[in-house]
């Protein structure tokens, strides 16, 4: 990644001008991250200049940790703009990622987008409650709780050698396939090696359920 060039589209971008060369959303994500650890002011400035569909696309490769902040930050008319920006797998990440945070606010979320975006998500959503196939979309990284990070980073690298891509996050489930938490990929590679899933997943906080009937 070249900083210099990145930092120039978005000084850019922030200027209101449009640059002329294309940045990856990745690169435009490690930016902001190195952005946010020595100016969280400006990093919110720069994150919040980007168009809506790049900002969706780049608040999808930051880390969990941060998009827990933008999540609690932003409401959820922001939130919704976001989702309805993406394509449908990539929008029931991002709502996927609110739920983890907040139940309700992923209710209201979900209540301001628009019929289509709705029925495309519900589309890729359709396991009962309680299951861990009921907070994601087809591509699917699941892990029982006694299993080590390694293990587990193995099925990862299975998984990208038959072609799946865009996983964010993983399931920890436990013997019954109940789900017990949600670790996204760039918190989980910085854990132990030989740790288990049972050592690890106290800090990381309890996942909500997507869709259920709302209360009457």
């Amino acid at each position: 990644m070249n900083l210099k060039a990145v930092d120039l589209y978005i000084k850019k971008i922030n200027d209101g001008d449009n640059p002329s060369h294309k940045v990856e959303n990745a690169d435009v994500a490690d930016y902001l991250e190195s952005v946010k650890r020595e100016d969280e002011k400006r990093f919110v400035e720069y994150l919040n200049s980007l168009p809506t569909e790049q900002k969706a696309k780049t608040f999808l490769e930051l880390p969990y940790v941060y998009q827990v902040e933008i999540i609690e930050q932003d409401s959820p008319q922001e939130l919704a703009l976001l989702i309805e920006a993406l394509e449908s797998d990539d929008a029931t990440d991002l709502i996927q990622a609110v739920a983890t945070v907040s139940k309700a606010k992923e209710e209201e979320v979900f209540s301001l987008l628009s019929d289509k975006k709705q029925q495309s998500i519900e589309q890729l959503i359709h396991y009962p409650e309680n299951q861990a196939g009921s907070l994601m979309q087809t591509e699917l990284l699941k892990a029982e709780v006694s299993q080590t990070i390694e293990s587990c980073l193995e099925q990862l690298r299975a998984l990208k050698d038959r072609g799946v891509s865009h996983i964010y996050y993983l399931f920890v489930v436990d013997s019954h396939n109940k789900l017990l938490k949600t670790i996204g990929m760039d918190d989980l590679i910085l854990e132990k090696m030989d740790a288990t899933f049972a050592d690890i997943i106290d800090k990381y906080p309890t996942p909500c359920l997507l869709y259920t009937s709302p209360s009457p």
